[in-house]
């Protein structure tokens, strides 16, 4: 039996269709490449706003952390120990001194080289248990004894700090970054009971002769991690007594960075030379 299939074409029920045009095609692809570009560039600016934010943070705790560390160092500066009358004087050091066997630079003025850093050091008293700035101990058979902290820069741009108990070691670095380190020493000239720095002066203006109530100190301290947005051009800085001027190492790269300022009391003195 012969069948004979027929294909009926009809009305589905659907209208005409058709591609986009050439117009429509390329107003597509410039919205969406608009698109694109305004969301890669809001990923790009929220990035760098982080980057900065961590820079800035970093800065924060290198630098707290420095000034910190070295205030309540300082405030230890000429303790005396009554059981150690016969020892040594102590206090601001102003000349070179050996102590258990190493060598200590004196407290100095760095000069006005832009890249130039000061130098602290200064002691006091200790007895068993007593602690250097690199942590080590003061053992009892040792003690009492004459401890010895000094502060620098070294050329990694390093804040170092080498304690005279343990004789084996080479200082230990503090914080990174910093591009300036400047210490000034407040001075009492009138012979009142009260102590009031009248005057702030350099190391190399100190003597032995004048009673040292405060110290202050400057850190400019850069942020040390990578992949920190490229920033402004970099500008001057004036830290303490001086003027570190952009352009000039360190300050020949533009980078986020922060200055810290703090005055210590110093709290052992002579009260008759006050």
């Amino acid at each position: 039996m012969d069948r004979t299939v027929k294909t009926v074409r009809g009305n589905t029920g659907f209208g005409m269709q058709r591609g986009f045009s050439l117009v429509e095609l390329m107003v597509a692809l410039l919205l969406g490449s608009l698109i694109v570009i305004a969301s890669t560039q809001l990923f790009i600016t929220n990035q760098r706003t982080f980057q900065l934010q961590q820079g800035l943070t970093d800065i924060q705790e290198q630098g707290r952390f420095a000034l910190d560390f070295v205030a309540r160092d300082l405030r230890r500066t000429g303790l005396r120990q009554p059981d150690f009358v016969t020892g040594p004087d102590v206090g601001i050091e102003l000349d070179a001194l050996t102590v258990n066997g190493q060598s200590f630079p004196a407290s100095s003025e760095g000069g006005g080289d832009n890249a130039a850093n000061d130098r602290l050091t200064f002691s006091f008293h200790g007895n068993a248990g007593t602690q250097d700035c690199e942590g080590s101990t003061l053992a009892a058979a040792a003690a009492p004894a004459r401890v010895v902290n000094t502060y620098w820069v070294n050329d990694q741009a390093e804040l170092m700090c080498r304690g005279s108990i343990d004789a084996g070691t080479n200082g230990i670095a503090i914080v990174s970054g910093v591009d300036s380190f400047q210490v000034l020493y407040g001075v009492d000239t009138d012979e009142d009971r009260v102590p009031f720095a009248s005057r702030y002066v350099r190391a190399d203006q100190l003597t032995a002769a004048d009673p040292v109530v405060t110290v202050r100190v400057g850190l400019l301290v850069r942020a040390t991690q990578g992949n920190l947005p490229e920033l402004a051009e970099p500008v001057d800085f004036i830290v303490l007594d001086k003027l570190v001027e952009a352009g000039s190492a360190p300050l020949d790269v533009a980078a986020v960075r922060r200055l810290f300022i703090t005055t210590v009391r110093a709290r052992n003195y002579t009260w008759e030379s006050i």
